[in-house]
């Protein structure tokens, strides 16, 4: 067996790559090898706010359900020190942008164009768009949960999924195995 810090890692990222799929998103790679401070890195795509939030909390999720020491500290809380904290900044922040857009569509603001207006118009928009901790902590609360609920649900392809990133360290999209769903594997087997 790989040295246990490898293990977990491979655990962490193939949560990262199992979520993504589920959510019906993309991976390009992923990788169990050190790099800039990262112990590994997946990279995914999904076009969807909330999906990525759920995609950055689903390494942590892993490594809970896996029954690994990582403290639970959902976003937006006191979390230094913790092995996911980039993730779970990374959470906090697409939880932000999700909250933005929605008011900007219900502001009729285009996103990307705030800047455009006048200034006086540019201050009162920024504090409409404004997100705070509290607003932030229920979603995150929620996505959590939902990226628990995925992790537990595809358990099995994210074991298979780290032994294969143990064994290669590194996937190309090419190389990531096909999730299937439950009912597919019944099917197949019948």
């Amino acid at each position: 067996m790989a040295k246990a810090s490898n293990w977990v890692t491979a655990i962490h990222e193939a949560g990262h790559v199992a979520v993504c799929l589920a959510l019906g998103g993309k991976c390009h790679y992923v990788t169990i090898v050190p790099w800039r401070g990262f112990l590994g890195h997946a990279k995914t795509a999904t076009g969807d706010y909330e999906k990525q939030a759920i995609i950055s909390f689903a390494g942590q999720q892993a490594e809970l359900v896996f029954k690994f020491n990582t403290r639970h500290v959902p976003c937006s809380a006191a979390r230094a020190g913790t092995k996911c904290s980039r993730d779970l900044d990374h959470a906090d922040q697409w939880i932000r942008w999700m909250l933005k857009s929605r008011r900007a569509k219900k502001l009729h603001v285009p996103v990307f164009e705030w800047n455009v207006k006048r200034r006086s118009l540019v201050r009162e928009w920024r504090k409409k768009m404004r997100v705070t901790k509290e607003e932030v902590l229920p979603h995150a609360v929620r996505l959590t949960g939902e990226a628990r609920r995925l992790v537990r649900k595809h358990r099995s392809y994210i074991e298979r999924l780290a032994k294969l990133l143990i064994e290669k360290r590194t996937l190309e999209e090419s190389d990531i195995p096909v999730l299937e769903s439950k009912q597919k594997q019944r099917r197949r087997k019948k």
